[in-house]
Order: structure tokens, then sequence, then C-alpha cells
């Protein structure tokens, strides 16, 4: 106890660095000492060490042997603190309790639901759980949160290690050429020099230099690189194979100050006989359609923290080959549940995918690219199978047995004895300690959630598979689920059924068994049945075990994997679960029974839906009835339509902008009635354009009548079961349409039915023909609010330029969006050209889907070639290059109210021309020029280009740009709530 003494001295001298250190040493000998890890998240929450403590706090306080109360409390207190210091993201679900200053979610899941969807008896039909985010190496989830928090919360300066293996002076002086031209407010760094060059480079002044040898395995390096101060190790490649953007460490410290889940590396670009390397970004996001992105690493090719080095112990020992070794490297972060993200740059090297083939590589690495057979000289293994161990001397040789019996042979077994008090110590030592296949630790009782976290940490194959000491694998059970996953890319688990046997392995039953998996099934009770077989990386995105309960553990742990993965139920028996009556479901039915409950609580916390939800037992508790409840009731529920927040951001930054009282879901009216008649009042339907209800452009006359009568039908039903209609008015009419007279007529309608009428601005209401005075108390006027801080933008406008090969003293005019005729694009193609016509260093960038019907603008963009067409849906990295690359942008809409477009590049600082409408008057009245379009005629186009061009030449375009983003600066996204809250 004396590590305990001289922790509680050192709190009590607040000395809680040192507190926390003797805590967990402690700790180390007692793990279930639950009060002791209180003490350890006290210390964090002392040392000002916040997300750490609600690291602490997700995974320690259910045991019930603390004081509730105290933890409560503990809690609130944290979650007060943490209302105002920048949030880390450690699991991917993290993002979804990001919460900005006025205690409002910054990215609130889109849930979308219909009324014919299939859910189970006890569950609520409003009941949406989020869709999966972060599977595979779906990494956009991050960037958004890492663009929204580095522009508002403080950075904390990083020190970064850069590692270079030189061959001569001239490629040293290169590299500090490179590195002085980094963008570096936020960072200090170190050069360490690995010098391959036989002693040519040892003279440079006081650069840290390491004479290397490749016939020296590279994990000779660790200790060096252990030795010196770092947060991030920047790995550069040869000199003369890659080019990065003077903003790229810049960008990886501001990902490392809000999460570890992440490792850079740059694009490999295939055209490597090229003399000149042109810079870019993966726009289309195949690094994250990657199942194995690490296959992008080559030599000296990887940028990742200090933490994620050594937690994987740093370079893997005895690999001579340098190419090998960093691909390893690469492979073990994979396995640990890093996403791989493209740095900005490009690396043309030869070595990323001809590792001497590769053969050499796959004794490193068990992905199926690389390894199509197994061999006994493998050293790492495609299958580790885990098994926690506590008091099964007489089972636990069955169970190990039937592992290494497998007809699959990649495999290892890892054991952790939980503290056994039987013969498990001398039966595991007397049988496999000369097994190369089997390894064992023994170690002090934490529980079976501590055992099972040892256990999987002790695996080092590519799948995990799970097997309890007293149960027994059918032969073929690993080749099986292998080859499922090996050939099912998007699934990170799968699992088998299994059968009941006795004592002595008789069989007896088969076990119960839900045929197909289904997430809201899982949230009832567990059906992620043994055999079960998931990811390496994809436990590793997880919290691990919970170590403070002992039910429910894996029915926690599967809930969390299926959060963040899809499942699979592979509908076999492979596993055979032995019953003897000591099993600690059967002996800890109540415990099991009380923890169900914890443990959806949690899943409910973790998806953002713990305000909305939660669960209880209805009828015996022994039968594990759950029911669904909203916890407020009546609970305020709006379901907007039309959804289109995959190609429009607006939707997701104004129901973001909700406070957390609202639960927002994407569903059309039948969805909204079938929820008021299921779970009662306080239902909200928000309607946005009306495009969805009929094809005002293509459908009859006679169909436009019928859809809409049968839509005013519903919305009466939905008015008189007491719901509340919203509608927010976007556009005068529908773009395209050919009944406006008829469309008219069905907008007064509906502005009849609604509740409240949301406009962008209140000029609008006098423009609108059928919005009435009788109409005018339901108004409610809310702005536009601004993309700035949710769009990256770290590219220069020169290197945007060299991305699209535009030539940095061209003037280019951008339009982006969907292109379609109402947008005025013919009109714009004609001005520009007339423009061009004495302008000749000019440029226009076409940036927008071209649906099916307009591709006649292909033909007209194909007869000039200053006109660049981007026939694509624009990413959120895509969309930067775009306005970077951009001096102005022209929007000649016809018949608007708002335009988020506008916004977005005036967010960026490219002065728009805008149609005068009451909206485009606001945007732009603090602008020193005139930017509104008094007609859309080709002259006045050309005319306002010209003006512009002008101030492009005497170089003051961009104090305009200025002027703009300082308007849009002034919007934001208060105020929503107002829409959706009763009249006192």
């Amino acid at each position: 106890m004396n590590e305990l003494k001289k922790a509680n001295d050192s709190y009590f001298l607040k000395d809680y660095k040192k507190a926390k250190a003797f805590y967990l040493k402690f700790l180390s000998s007692n793990p279930r000492a639950f009060w002791i890890r209180f003490n350890v998240f006290l210390c964090d929450i002392k040392m000002g060490d916040y997300n750490e403590a609600y690291k602490v706090f997700k995974t320690s306080f259910l045991n019930g042997s603390l004081n509730e109360d105290l933890v409560e409390k503990q809690l609130d207190v944290l979650k007060e603190i943490l209302v105002n210091k920048a949030p880390y993201i450690s699991t991917p679900l993290d993002v979804y309790q990001v919460i900005d200053s006025h205690k409002k979610k910054v990215i609130t899941p889109i849930r979308r639901i219909s009324k014919d969807r299939k859910y189970p008896s006890g569950y609520n039909f409003d009941l949406q759980l989020n869709k999966i985010i972060g599977n595979i190496n779906q990494y956009e989830y991050i960037s958004s949160s890492i663009e929204y928090l580095s522009n508002n919360y403080k950075l904390i300066r990083k020190k970064l290690l850069i590692v270079k293996f030189v061959k001569n002076t001239k490629e040293l002086e290169q590299l500090l050429k490179i590195v002085n031209a980094q963008k570096n407010d936020y960072f200090e760094h170190e050069l360490l020099i690995i010098d391959i060059s036989n002693g040519v480079v040892r003279s440079f002044g006081e650069l840290l230099v390491y004479n290397y040898n490749f016939l020296k395995p590279l994990d000779q390096l660790n200790s060096i690189i252990e030795s010196i101060q770092y947060d991030i190790i920047c790995f550069f490649p040869e000199i003369s194979s890659f080019k990065i953007s003077r903003f790229m460490l810049e960008r990886i410290v501001k990902y490392y100050n809000f999460t570890d889940l992440t490792v850079f590396a740059l694009e490999y670009d295939k055209n490597i006989e090229k003399e000149e390397i042109t810079l870019n970004i993966d726009s289309k996001s195949s690094w994250e359609k990657e199942l194995y992105p690490f296959r992008k690493v080559g030599f000296s090719n990887l940028t990742l923290t200090r933490e994620q080095f050594e937690s994987i112990g740093g370079f893997y020992p005895n690999i001579f080959d340098g190419a090998i070794s960093f691909k390893n490297l690469a492979y073990r972060l994979y396995l640990s549940g890093k996403y791989f993200i493209p740095a900005l740059g490009v690396y043309s090297a030869n070595d990323v995918n001809s590792i001497k083939g590769t053969e050499a590589f796959e004794d490193y690495c068990a992905a199926h690219w690389y390894r199509k057979t197994y061999s006994k000289k493998n050293v790492l293994p495609k299958v580790s199978i885990y098994i926690p161990s506590y008091n099964n001397a007489e089972y636990i040789v069955q169970a190990i047995n039937s592992a290494l019996e497998q007809t699959f042979q990649d495999l290892e077994v890892c054991v952790y004895d939980d503290g056994s008090t039987d013969e498990t110590k001398k039966v595991l030592t007397d049988k496999y300690s000369k097994n190369s296949k089997v390894k064992v630790i023994f170690g002090p009782n934490g529980g079976i959630g501590y055992a099972s976290n040892k256990a999987i940490n002790m695996c080092s194959g590519i799948y995990i598979a799970q097997l309890d000491s007293d149960d027994k694998l059918k032969p073929t059970a690993i080749a099986e689920l292998v080859e499922y996953l090996d050939n099912n890319r998007k699934v990170g688990c799968v699992y088998s059924s299994a059968e009941r046997i006795d004592s002595t392995g008789n069989y007896i039953k088969d076990e119960y068994n839900f045929p197909i998996f289904s997430r809201e099934k899982m949230m009832m009770t567990s059906i992620i049945h043994h055999l079960r077989m998931f990811r390496s990386q994809i436990w590793h995105r997880t919290e691990g075990f919970r170590e403070d309960i002992e039910n429910a553990v894996d029915y926690d742990i599967f809930l969390k994997i299926s959060e963040i993965t899809e499942c699979y139920h592979y509908d076999k028996v492979l596993y055979q679960r032995r019953w003897h009556g000591s099993n600690t479901s059967i002996v800890n039915v109540d415990k099991q029974t009380e923890n169900t409950l914890k443990v959806q609580k949690m899943s409910l916390m973790r998806q953002g839906l713990e305000h909305y939800f939660g669960s209880h037992f209805v009828g015996d508790q022994s039968k594990r009835t759950i029911n669904y409840y909203y916890l407020n009731n009546p609970q305020t529920r709006i379901f907007f339509w039309p959804d289109y927040t995959t190609s429009n951001p607006y939707q997701k930054f104004m129901y973001s902008s909700l406070l957390k009282d609202k639960y927002v879901l994407s569903g059309d009216i039948d969805s909204a009635i079938k929820s008021l008649k299921d779970n009662g009042k306080e239902v909200y339907f928000h309607l946005h354009w009306l495009n969805k209800i009929a094809d005002l452009k293509k459908d009859s006359k006679e169909n436009i009548i019928k859809l809409f009568e049968s839509f005013l039908k519903k919305l009466h039903i939905f008015s008189d079961l007491g719901g509340r209609i919203v509608w927010t008015i976007h556009n005068e009419s529908e773009h395209d349409s050919k009944f406006i007279e008829i469309e008219n007529y069905y907008r007064k309608k509906i502005g009849e039915l609604s509740y409240r009428i949301h406009l962008h601005n209140e000029k609008d209401f006098y423009q609108l023909i059928y919005l009435d005075d009788s109409l005018y108390s339901k108004i409610r006027v809310i702005e536009h609010g601004s993309f700035i801080p949710f769009y990256p933008n770290y590219l220069s406008k020169e290197e945007s330029r060299e991305m699209l090969g535009i030539p940095n003293d061209s003037f280019v005019i951008c339009f982006t969006g969907q292109i379609k005729p109402y947008k005025g694009i013919e009109l714009l193609i004609s001005s520009f050209k007339k423009f061009s016509e004495t302008n000749s260093n000019t440029f226009l960038i076409l940036a927008g889907r071209i649906d099916k019907e307009n591709q006649i603008f292909k033909n007209k963009v194909i007869e000039s070639d200053k006109i660049i067409l981007m026939d694509e849906f624009l990413e959120n990295e895509e969309i930067q290059k775009i306005y970077n690359v951009s001096d102005i942008s022209v929007f000649p809409y016809k018949k608007i109210l708002t335009s988020g477009s506008a916004i977005l590049s005036m967010g960026f600082g490219v002065p728009c021309l805008l149609p005068t409408t009451n909206m485009t008057k606001d945007l732009t009245k603090d602008v020193s020029v005139d930017l509104l379009l008094e007609d859309l005629s080709e002259q006045t186009i050309v005319k306002k280009i010209n003006m512009l061009y002008r101030i492009h030449k005497e170089n003051q375009i961009d104090s305009i740009g200025k002027e703009c983003i300082d308007n849009v600066k002034k919007l934001n996204w208060d105020g929503f709530n107002a829409l959706f809250e009763t009249d006192n």
C-alpha cells in the first residue's frame, strides 16, 4: 500500500501529476479499486486534462461501488468545464458530443425515418439510430469537425520532429528550404537527419545527425527517436520525389490538437516518370474507400504523433528492408484503428506497391491483398483468438486446442489469466509454454472486461475472434468467418450461430438465434452471438470493454462496434457454448438485467440520443423485456422534408443550431403523422422546398393538382391531430415551374395551414403575392447563416491554380452549384465569351453536376478552351480549390430569394456578381463596389465583370474580398429555435 500512501500525500500537497502516477501504479496490481480510478479522474480535472478525465468517466463508473451522487456531481462539473474547452475526438462517435459555447451541438446527425420502417416490439418508432460513421477509412466526419474546431478554439503549439534520410549536402539544403517555407504559426520544429551518405552531412551546425547504415534494421532508430522531445514526428521522403503545400504541417497540427485518430501520408503519384510533380488533393476521397489505406505509405512517407509511434512499439524489430519497415509501421497503425488522411502533397517514389513484389512484405502483413496463403515463416498472424480466463483449469485446454486444431492455421491464441486461484496457471504453463502460437499472460484479477482488454492488447492479427475459456470452436469456424470478412469490405464484425453443450461436451440444443442482424433489435438485446470475429481496427476505435461491470460486458462492446461498422450474421453453427451452471450469465441474472439498462443508456449517449430516450423493463425482469420511451413528455420532435443534406449544407447547419431539447428527424408527412399518433403532441413538420410534392416542370396539370391535393389532405390530418407546420420559403417559386398560378394557389393554401412561415428577409413578405396580410402574424424572419467555420480553407491561390493548370497571372471567374437553366448558365457563358474577346488571359470555371436534361451545356463549353467544366458533385475539400483559384464569381440567377452559393463565395473572399434581391442587397451593402446586377443581360454582366477586372489589374481585388468576408462573418445560425416554440 506504499504507492497509495504516496498518492494520497501527493494529492494533499496538490501535486496531482505525481499523485496520478502513484494511483496508476497502485491500479496496475489492484485493477478492481474503482475508487482509485475515481481519484485518477479527479487528478485529471485538477490538472486541467479534462478530455482525459472524460475518457476515464466513459469507461469506469457503472460499478455501483462508488457514491453515485458524488460521481454525478463531479461529472456535471466536468461537463460544464468542457463546454468552454476544446473537445477531443478519440472515438468516431465523439463528434456527436462536440458542443459549442451556446450548448448547441456542432454536428447533429441526420436521422432518416420512414413510416414503413421495421422495428421490434417495445421499440419506439421515433427512435431512429444514427447513420454509421467512421467505417473503413471514412474520415470525413473528423475533417468536418476539425475545421469547425480549429476556427473556434485556440490551437496549442506543437513540437514537430522532422526526420529525413539524407544522401548528400545538396539534399539537406533543399530540405531546409522546404521546411523554412512552411507556415508555422502553430508549431516549432527540430530536424533529425539520418545520414546515409557516409558522413558527408555532419558539418551542418547543431542539427541532430545520426549515421545510419541500411544494412541495419530501422528499429535501431527507436531509441534515438525516443530520446528527443517532440509531439509529432514527420518522415519526409526523398527530396526529388515529393512536393508539399506550405500549409501542410499547419493542417496536420490542427488535426492533432483535437484528435489522435489520424495519421498522414503524401499521395502517391503513379506518373513517376514526369519531370514535374503537380500538387493535388484527393478530392474524391479514394482514400476513404480504401480498405487497406496503409498501402499508400512508402519509404519515409508518414506523419504521426509520439503517442501513436510509441504505442505500437515504433519500428518492428529485425526488418532489414526500409520500405517494408515503413509499410509495416503503417500496417500496425491501421490495426490500431487509425485513419489515413492524404497530406497536402504528392509523392512520386516508386516503392509504394513494389516492395520486391509483395512476397517480402506478406510475412509482416496479413491483409489478403498481400498474403494469399499461410506460411510458417509469417511473422504476424492473420487471426488472433483471444481468451480471457478465470478459474477454468477444467476446460481451458479443450478451448485452446479447438483453436489450434482449426483448418485455418494462420492464427495465434492470446490468453490473459485473470488471477486464477485454481490450477489454471499450472495447466497453461505445462501445456503451452513452448508453443509459439499460444501467448499467455498471468495478471491480477480485474474482472471479465479488464481481462478481455488485456487479452486483445496481446493480439497482432488483422482479425480478432472471441473464445470463452470453457467453450469450443467447430474445426472450420475461423476459416469460414475469415473468408467472409476478406470478401465483404464494409462489414467490420461477423458472427456465427452457436449450439449449447453440457459439461462433458454433449449437445443440448441450439442457442438463441436471431436470424438477421438489426441495429434496432441489438438495442433491445444482444443478438451478436458466438462466434464473433471483428477487424482489429474497428475494436480499437471503441473505448474497449468496460471494466466496471461484471455482466453485459459483451453486450456493451458489441453495441459499440455496431455503432461504427456494419455487422453480419453468418447463420451457421460454428461455436459450442458450454453450459455447466457456473456461467456468469446464469449466476448473476439480476446484475445482468441492471447492467443491460446501463449499457443501453451509454449507447444512447454515444449516439447523441440520451436527452430524448430511455429504456426500462416491462413485466417480468427475468425475461428482459425492454421498452424505449421518451424522457420528456411531450418531447418536441421535428420532421423535416425534403431532405437535401447530402448535397446542400443548409439543413445540416440549421438543425445543428437548435438547442438539445429539439429532436430532429428527416421524414415525410406520413412519418410525422405516425409519430403524432404513436407518441402524442409537440410534433412539427418542417417543409422546405415543394419540388418533391410534384414535378412542376414535367408533370401534367391534372397530375400536379392531384398530388398537391393529396399532400394538402395529409397536412390537414396532421394539423387536426395537433401537429404544427413550419414552412421555410427558399424561393419565390419552384425553378422552371410551368404552372405558376397553380403553384401559387397551393402555396397560399400551405401558408394558411402553417403555424410558422420562415423568411430569410422581412421584405420578401411584400414580394410574395401568395402571402397576404392575414398571414403576417405567422412570419418569422431568421437570416441565412454563414459557412465560414465549416469548410476547409488551407490552399493558397497559387497552389489551387497549379492543381487546375491555370497560370498565376490569369483572371478567373467561377460558378458553383448544380448547373440548371434557371441559374442563367447560358447567359453566363455568352457573357464570358464576350468579355474574353478583349481579355484573352481569362478562364471561366463551371463547377457542379449537370443533370441529364441539361447536357446541351457541355457542347457550349466545348466551344471554348477558356471554359473549364467540372461536371461533378463538389466534396468539401474540393470547394476551397474552386474558390481559391478564382478572382470573382458570377451567379446570374432568375427568381431567387436567397443564395447559399453567394454566401459561400463571399466567405472565401471571392466577390460575386448577383441579381438584385432583398437578400443580396443586405449581403453586399457594406462592400465598397456595387456587386449587384441591375438586370440580367449580357451587356450588364460584361460591364460588371470589366469593372472587377480593372480592380483586379490594380491589385485591389483582395481588399474587396476581405470586405466580403467581413460581411459574411456577421451572419450566423442563431434564432432557429423560434420556429419550433409555442407562443406564450
